[in-house]
């Protein structure tokens, strides 16, 4: 089995004869790594990359056991991100790759819209590449195209990233709000299943949305992408357990859950925005929604 070292070496070799790749930087822990001259090590178990390619079609039809890690390779996935593109996860034996594939011509028009200012104007491009920002926070390495992009990705990388404006942190309450008493409204149902799923992909994706915009407002340390990543680590224990969602598939412990979901979200929307708060009307209903209001 080839160490870290030696994989990472065997993907910069790949990427550099690959004519289908145009440019291809490396972010995230592994740039941070590059960046501090520690070099690779192993334990390092998944290498980020943002790659800018000819199309989008080429790599569907990549022999992955043959370019990289021969013998090695597991299992290739891929899923939509930001803007539309793929993300592609190739997993290996000993190391991962994650690498976002930005067709050319997508590229070249996001330059051009940013030299233009679109991106003041255009919410979609605005988002894209603020999203591309955040994953640069952390730091950057070209391992191919940089006489090309370089002055792009520097400049990218200065824009502020993901932000929330006031009107989207209040949007975004509003629902959590809403399905949290949804998720009440069906525990009262024993729809246990579906009150679990919302609770996790709904509420606690909101809080943790939230939770990084307050840090960022903040200036506290925030990993550069990924929602909850490291939080383990940043947070102090009081402000970890309010975070975190403790339950298992019974009613009490999701009831129990999801009203701590709530608590938490209306903690981080009154530090964000003040004047944002439930109605009386609205929290006398959630109060009185749930298994536990049939016995007061």
């Amino acid at each position: 089995m080839r160490n870290e070292a030696g994989f990472w070496e065997d993907t910069k070799r790949w990427i550099s004869g690959n004519v289908n790749i145009r440019s291809a930087v490396v972010f995230g822990s592994t740039a941070r790594v590059l960046n501090e001259g520690m070099g690779i090590r192993e334990g390092k178990s998944d290498i980020d990359i943002h790659v800018v390619s000819t199309s989008a079609k080429w790599i569907g039809n990549v022999d992955w056991n043959e370019e990289i890690g021969k013998g090695e390779f597991c299992l290739c996935a891929s899923r939509t991100a930001t803007g539309g593109v793929k993300r592609w996860s190739i997993i290996y034996s000993s190391s991962q790759i994650d690498m976002v594939v930005v067709p050319a011509i997508m590229m070249y028009m996001a330059k051009l819209g940013y030299r233009l200012g679109l991106h003041r104007r255009i919410r979609s491009l605005h988002v894209a590449l603020n999203e591309m920002a955040s994953c640069l926070r952390m730091g950057y390495v070209f391992i191919k195209g940089e006489y090309q992009w370089g002055g792009f990705y520097r400049d990218v990388s200065r824009l502020p990233g993901v932000r929330l404006v006031e009107s989207e942190i209040v949007e975004l309450a509003n629902a959590a709000v809403c399905d949290c008493f949804w998720v009440l409204q069906k525990l009262e149902r024993g729809e246990l299943i579906a009150a679990q799923h919302v609770l996790h992909s709904r509420v606690v994706d909101t809080n943790l949305r939230l939770l990084r915009e307050m840090r960022i407002r903040e200036s506290l340390l925030l990993p550069s992408f990924g929602l909850g990543r490291n939080l383990e680590s940043l947070l102090k224990p009081s402000e970890l357990a309010a975070i975190r969602v403790s339950s298992l598939a019974n009613v009490n412990d999701l009831e129990t859950a999801t009203r701590g979901a709530l608590a938490e979200l209306q903690r981080l929307v009154y530090r964000l925005c003040p004047s944002w708060s439930v109605s009386p009307k609205m929290t006398k209903l959630v109060s009185s929604t749930g298994p536990s209001s049939r016995h007061p």
